[in-house]
């Protein structure tokens, strides 16, 4: 945690979404969660069976399973609250949502009602991560209660927000590709560049399924199917004008080289051999299982 402040900075509070024991991220008992690859903040052991909104904003995500919610605040900060650990496959059994996506909430509006003893018995955890997942536009936060909180009364977290000077703070906030095979191109991010996946998001009305991937830095790369979207046109090999390809940063010229001989003993296809370019970079250029162009970078 970042301890001096300048004056591009502003700071905000969330309240407790739930009530209960507050337990280190780190002794979350799920690796994603516990590792902070899907964002930092803190976990709750709930004693209530109630989550309310830490603060004023709008629901952006609500999984059809209703364990799991996301919300960004008025000023802008992105928080997702995950009803305990391995509670997906639950399948919503036990969980009741108040609200739905895009509604406006008010701080202490009550989001969704779970059942403790269930999930207590059923899930492997009723462990409750709260989490900020744009890290890049945090300066700093801090856990205002030490020990136990109640919700929507307790100041939960203190967060220091960057605000850059003359204009807004703007990212790249994810990548979306249209997949064949999602749960392929899931697993090939995660073997070789260490992504994290968030929850299958499911919309049975409109046959749609998507992953977030998470990865330690950067934007997160969101994996979409939808079987009545047509094929890709463009040929993998030779480039067309409009967004061509994405870079990821592997550390050093070393794991470049390493990389690309791993992804081509198992037979991905390298369309560009490991080089230095003429701004410096070093580099290679090979095809994911869906003919997406992907620069390894150092």
């Amino acid at each position: 945690m970042f301890n001096i402040f300048g004056n591009n900075e502003k700071a905000i509070e969330l309240l407790a979404p739930v009530t209960g024991e507050l337990i280190e991220l780190s002794e979350v008992p799920d690796k994603v969660f516990a590792a902070k690859i899907v964002g930092d903040g803190i976990a709750i052991k709930p004693a209530d069976n109630k989550i309310v909104a830490p603060a004023t904003g709008v629901i952006k995500q609500l999984f059809p399973t209703k364990h799991a919610l996301g919300i960004e605040t008025k000023a802008g900060v992105e928080v997702l609250i995950h009803i305990g650990i391995d509670t997906v496959e639950l399948e919503g059994k036990g969980f009741k949502s108040s609200v739905k996506q895009d509604d406006e909430v008010n701080v202490g509006d009550e989001l969704i009602k779970f059942d403790l003893d269930y999930i207590s018995e059923n899930a492997s955890s009723i462990i409750t991560p709260v989490v900020i997942i744009n890290q890049d536009d945090i300066d700093s936060f801090e856990v205002v209660e030490d020990k136990r909180v109640t919700a929507g009364e307790d100041k939960l977290l203190k967060i220091k927000l960057w605000i850059k000077i003359g204009g807004e703070n703007m990212r790249i906030n994810h990548i979306a590709i249209w997949a064949d095979d999602p749960e392929r191109l899931k697993d090939f991010y995660i073997k070789y560049f260490n992504a994290a996946a968030g929850d299958k998001y499911i919309n049975k009305d409109k046959n749609f399924e998507s992953y977030f991937l998470s990865f330690e830095q950067g934007c997160r790369l969101e994996i979409m199917h939808q079987p009545s979207i047509p094929k890709n046109k463009n040929d993998t090999v030779e480039q067309y004008r409009g967004l061509i390809h994405f870079a990821i940063s592997v550390g050093s010229k070393s794991k470049v080289l390493e990389l690309t001989d791993e992804l081509r003993e198992d037979d991905y296809e390298i369309v560009g051999e490991p080089r230095r370019t003429g701004d410096g970079y070093f580099e290679s250029v090979i095809l994911d299982p869906e003919g997406n162009r992907v620069e390894m970078t150092a």
